[in-house]
This record gives structure tokens, C-alpha cells and sequence, in this order.
């Protein structure tokens, strides 16, 4: 082998060796990969409304006049964070046996919209021809509540006081204004009266049917008179409390 052969592959050894050397001792780049943090989902505003059933009373009466009546007073409380709105909830009567004695009956709603934490109440009155008064009477409700589209508009409430009425009764009296920045024609006036151990005596209403320029103020008066009350012979004892509404229709269709 001749002297310029080895001389070559010495030289080409030694660039080999040179160039592991070189790249050995240089530090690669970290390898990196997208950095992702793992956000917790907040559960989003659900569009469903939440309530729950906080009372119920219920009453088999003879009135002095016609057919055995039977009462029915639910109370409902929104439990969640939307306003609710009660449309036409509907029931049927059924003895113990589970036998229809009235059906597809409408309740009653006061106030119509409850915000969130409020009460509101279904209620209704029907006779049962077929009933005697140990007859053990249930219904079967039909709810339907639905996510208000508006707030329930309230108007003002002043100078509310309760008294023994004429005829043995009791009357609520107050005064509403019209808040709402625009004319109105109807208020409704709704009032819930409560017994000492939270029992509901009754849920009271009347209208105001006129004519109520913005700001303007009108007198309303409430008896207990052939209104929805669960007891006989309402005494201004008996009440302990009471709560006052006041607010225009708002249907919602």
C-alpha cells in the first residue's frame, strides 16, 4: 500500500472522528410538545327551570248550599336561578280507589311568575256530586311550568293594613302605584295569608280594572268573602302573617 493511500484514509479516520466527537458534545434541543392545560368545564346556565312541591293542603267541606266541595292548595317554591311560569296546570280527582270523580280541572295561579326563592300557589275548588265527607279524596296533577320569558313586573305596594270585616270576615286594604313608566289597565292584586305554624290559610285576589296613568295611585281592598280559603270563618286571630302581590297580567303563550 503506498504512502499516499495511507496518508488518505488517515485523514478520512480522523474527520470521522472528529465529527462524532463534535456532534456528541453538542447538547440537542429539548424535545417539546404543545403545552395543554386541562380547564375545568363550569357547568353552563341550564335552560331548565327547578322547583319543588313545599306544601299541600287539601279539604273535603259541605258548603250550605249544593254539593260536597273539595279544596286543593299546592305550594310551589323555585328552587333554581330562572323566573317560572305557571301556565295552565290541570288535575283529576280520585277517591282511594283510584276512581276519577272529577277530571281535567284548571288550577289557579298567584302570582303567575315567581323569581327565584319565591312562593307561589295552585289552587282550586271543585264539587264532587258523588262524595260524602269521609269519602278519602286525592288528585292527580298535571304541571306545567315553564322558564318565564320576563320578570314578573311588581307594582308598589303602600299602606297595606288588615282588619276584621263587617260580616265576620277579614279585609285586606292598600294602596298600588304604577311604577312601570307607562299606562296599565289591569292590576292584579293577589294576598297570601299564613297561620302561626306556617299553614296557609289562603290565597286572596281581586282586580283593578281601570284606567292607571304612569304614576298614579289607586286603593284596592281584598275580603275573605267566597275567596279561596281553606278554613271557615277566617278570624283576623288566625292570621300571623301575610304577603301582598301586585302586578299586571303577563301571559306568556
Amino acid at each position: 500500500m503506498s504512502h499516499a493511500l495511507i496518508n488518505r484514509i488517515l485523514v478520512i479516520c480522523a474527520t470521522m472522528l472528529l465529527c462524532v466527537i463534535f456532534f456528541s458534545s453538542c447538547e440537542l434541543p429539548e424535545s417539546r410538545t404543545a403545552h395543554t392545560t386541562q380547564v375545568e368545564q363550569q357547568p353552563e346556565q341550564q335552560n331548565v327551570i327547578q322547583y319543588e312541591i313545599t306544601g299541600v293542603q287539601e279539604r273535603l267541606y259541605q258548603p250550605v248550599f249544593g254539593d260536597i266541595r273539595f279544596q286543593t292548595l299546592i305550594q310551589i317554591t323555585n328552587t333554581g336561578t330562572l323566573p317560572i311560569y305557571f301556565a295552565t296546570s290541570r288535575f283529576d280527582v280520585l277517591d282511594n280507589e283510584s276512581r276519577i270523580l272529577r277530571a281535567n280541572n284548571s288550577f289557579s295561579s298567584f302570582p303567575n311568575i315567581i323569581h327565584p326563592g319565591e312562593q307561589g300557589y295552585l289552587y282550586d275548588s271543585v264539587s264532587i256530586p258523588d262524595a260524602t265527607l269521609d269519602t278519602l279524596v286525592t288528585i292527580e296533577p298535571r304541571f306545567d311550568f315553564r322558564r318565564a320569558r320576563e320578570d314578573r313586573i311588581n307594582f308598589d305596594i303602600s299602606d297595606v293594613e288588615i282588619r276584621d270585616g263587617t260580616w265576620g270576615d277579614v279585609t285586606v286594604f292598600g294602596r298600588i302605584t304604577n311604577n312601570t313608566g307607562e299606562e296599565q289597565t289591569w292590576a292584579i292584586i293577589s294576598v297570601v295569608l299564613y297561620a302561626e305554624d306556617g299553614t296557609t290559610i289562603g290565597v286572596w285576589m281581586t282586580n283593578v280594572m281601570e284606567t292607571m296613568p304612569k304614576g298614579a295611585s289607586f286603593g284596592f281592598e281584598v275580603s275573605g268573602i267566597m275567596q279561596r280559603t281553606l278554613f271557615d270563618n277566617v278570624t283576623l286571630g288566625m292570621v300571623y302573617r301575610y304577603v301582598v302581590f301586585a302586578y299586571p297580567p303577563q301571559w306568556q303563550f
